[in-house]
């Protein structure tokens, strides 16, 4: 597992997913990390409300750098190279932050 972060096919690997990245509730704010969910609603033209698809049921802000990206509602995505920010407006809430160097996927169910 000491090669997993620096894999370029990490975001195909299941053993990866169910094993190397930290619950975003682990996360500190502003530290970089690889996340994992199922996409609940859109929240506004960049975020989208999900949930962890390990761990317990949290609802996520997952904030995007593109307008309207093309999230399915109910589909399960793979982030990586996000950041765990904060909320100015809700100090509870968890927030992942997507860069222009971070990468999405879709998983096929």
């Amino acid at each position: 597992y000491d090669n997993c972060r620096h894999c370029n096919v990490k975001h195909l690997c299941d053993v990866y997913w169910a094993a190397i990245p930290p619950a975003v509730a682990e996360v500190s704010a502003d530290d970089w990390f690889d996340f994992e969910g199922r996409i609940l609603r859109q929240n506004g033209t960049k975020s989208w409300f999900a949930e962890p698809v390990v761990g317990p049921p949290t609802e996520v802000l997952v904030r995007t750098v593109e307008t309207d990206a093309p999230f399915p509602v109910g589909g399960r995505v793979r982030l990586l190279g996000v950041r765990r920010s904060q909320d100015p407006d809700d100090d509870d809430r968890l927030v992942i932050a997507m860069v222009a160097t971070s990468e999405w996927y879709l998983v096929a169910s």
